[in-house]
């Protein structure tokens, strides 16, 4: 802004390393996109030889508040992207329109998926769930019959595996198989 309260349009800033959450030998990756928004963070001074290390480094130049020293921090905030009321007080990723998300609770995980979770591989279009492989199997909850008939208000479909009789055992509504 000019002192006369004029808006001086900044150059395109081309090139800048977009920030990749990470640590512990993990890293949380976003495909930042023409058009998305977010912060430019430009560094106190040349760091040109700890890009080219990730090594401590002295500045390279006398370089100072450069944006080629700079760094994109991509950021939803002004984007209007709104999370769920009641995963207010949960950590939720999800897209913009809030139409695919995981959400940590305290005490649980939400996944809402119109199109299926798919486990080593893509979802078939008719299933909720399709877990995948060619070397491993599916378990299911394992328990004794005592322990199944504990369980308080079974639901059409509940399905596990007796230890007692040993076998799968499905509830039909009135009782266990």
């Amino acid at each position: 802004m000019t002192t006369a309260n004029q808006v001086v349009q900044r150059a395109q800033v081309a090139s800048v390393p977009v920030f990749q959450y990470g640590g512990g030998g993990f890293v949380l990756s976003f495909p930042v996109m023409t058009g998305d928004t977010g912060w430019i963070k430009a560094n106190d001074r040349d760091i040109s030889l700890f890009k080219q290390t990730t090594a401590a480094s002295s500045p390279n130049t006398a370089r100072l508040h450069d944006f080629a020293d700079a760094m994109f921090f991509p950021d939803t905030l002004l984007n209007g992207v709104t999370i769920a009321t009641e995963d207010a007080a949960n950590a939720v990723l999800q897209n913009f329109a809030g139409t695919v998300k995981v959400a940590l609770w305290s005490d649980l995980i939400k996944i809402l998926a119109p199109q299926g979770v798919g486990i080593n591989g893509t979802p078939d279009a008719n299933a909720i769930l399709d877990l995948q492989s060619t070397t491993q199997a599916f378990l299911p909850p394992r328990m004794t019959t005592a322990q199944k008939l504990a369980i308080p208000s079974p639901k059409i479909g509940m399905t596990v595996y007796d230890t007692t009789e040993l076998g799968l055992s499905t509830y039909n509504g009135s009782a266990w198989s």
